[in-house]
């Protein structure tokens, strides 16, 4: 049984990792890899919402072990479990924490968008607009509004320095956005407040779908933790009304095959949470 809890283990994370290359370099099989998963976990802002994530992982972990218990598993079976529960904890702690923070990359993005708008209304020049955009970001959208400007400050023109921003968020509308201004700044121009009203418009719907989206997933996974939870009800009573009529439970068919079980379930909660790793610039909407 050892040999297959870890067969089912390297083949459920070949697949994952297949789909998320990124979360390797976080697997805590070495002392460096604990660092930077724990350097991870506390650039984040949110400290309450990691609580409660590790609260959740908890109450995860310990509903497997009674799952297991309750189904009368042997406790090398239940050990098997615990083993691959702890196995996947780093995956779902990951997927949990890039999506807080994507949604914080999202919303600076937003604002650096808008603030760009309104701004550059007000005076028609782009260092001027990025300098007083700067001040109103964070984390990584901050970071490349500060290299732009270290190239303007080093004698790279603001187009090649919008560019740097361009190519680090190739979504459309920071495309179009960049472009429009560097017309109006290069050739000069005092019709273009409808054309950045147009752009403005085009951000709102952004937002609202990336929005939609992000309820979307957390209504997916609810729902499916939701049919996990039914799947083990049902095989309880199930196994109650087998155990009514002194069902065998020491045999090794009855044991692999609740083991089984409780293994699919638990891929499917890890598989679910998975969809919380994603990019909010898709591929159709890239320009590159």
């Amino acid at each position: 049984m050892l040999i297959l809890s870890i067969i089912l283990i390297l083949s459920s994370y070949v697949y994952l990792f297949k789909k998320h290359k990124e979360v390797l370099a976080y697997i805590p099989i070495s002392k460096k890899r604990v660092l930077k998963l724990y350097n991870k976990v506390n650039t984040h802002q949110n400290k309450g919402s990691l609580y409660l994530l590790y609260i959740r992982i908890i109450m995860v972990v310990l509903l497997i072990v009674l799952m297991a218990l309750t189904l009368k598993l042997n406790l090398r079976y239940v050990l098997a479990l615990v083993i691959m529960a702890l196995s996947f904890l780093p995956l779902v702690l990951i997927y949990n924490i890039n999506n807080e923070m994507i949604i914080l990359e999202f919303n600076n993005l937003e604002v650096y968008l808008t603030q760009f708008i309104l701004i550059f209304k007000s005076n028609g020049k782009i260092v001027y607009t990025l300098e007083e955009v700067k001040d109103t970001l964070s984390g990584p959208v901050k970071k490349s509004v500060g290299d732009a400007l270290n190239l303007i400050k080093e004698g790279y023109s603001s187009q090649e320095a919008l560019a740097s921003i361009t190519k680090t968020y190739s979504h459309f509308i920071v495309y179009n956005l960049h472009s429009l201004v560097n017309s109006v700044e290069s050739y000069g121009s005092s019709d273009y407040y409808e054309a950045l009203d147009l752009i403005q418009d085009d951000i709102d719907d952004w937002s609202e779908d990336i929005n939609n989206y992000n309820y979307s997933k957390k209504d997916i996974i609810r729902k499916v933790n939701i049919l996990i939870l039914f799947a083990y009800v049902i095989c309880f009573i199930a196994l109650k009304m087998l155990f009514s009529v002194q069902v065998e439970t020491n045999t090794s068919l009855y044991q692999t095959t609740i083991f089984l079980f409780c293994f699919i379930e638990m891929i499917t909660f890890v598989s679910t949470q998975s969809i919380l790793n994603y990019s909010f610039i898709q591929k159709r909407e890239s320009i590159c």
